[in-house]
């Protein structure tokens, strides 16, 4: 049974097999069948969802929050001494963590 979709993220293994973004699942079923790639289904729901409680947590504590994508957001730290900045940011990331249980992956 063929399954509907396509490839959105992939792991290294599954990039160096040749599976390309955005290709249709029907395209490589052979290699997920023959390498036992595991397939996942989105939930774009939940994606969205979990994306505006991290941005809402950041506006609260950040001010000039630029959300870039749903994934992705640039703030204005320069209110902070230089010296500052990285223990801002792991206080942040922990207030982020607790709040949404998301964790800042570097």
């Amino acid at each position: 049974m063929t399954m509907p979709g396509c490839a959105i993220a992939r792991s290294q293994e599954a990039k160096d097999l040749g599976i390309r973004m955005g290709l249709p699942y029907f395209e490589f079923a052979h290699l997920a069948k023959k390498y036992n790639i595991r397939i996942y289904s989105s939930n774009y729901s939940l994606y969205g969802d979990m994306s505006e409680r991290v941005m809402r947590t950041l506006e609260m504590h950040v001010k000039d929050v630029e959300v870039y994508s749903i994934d992705e957001a640039f703030f204005d730290l320069s209110f902070l001494p230089e010296k500052e900045v990285e223990g801002f940011i792991k206080k942040l990331q922990i207030i982020v963590k607790q709040w949404t249980g998301m964790i800042f992956l570097q």
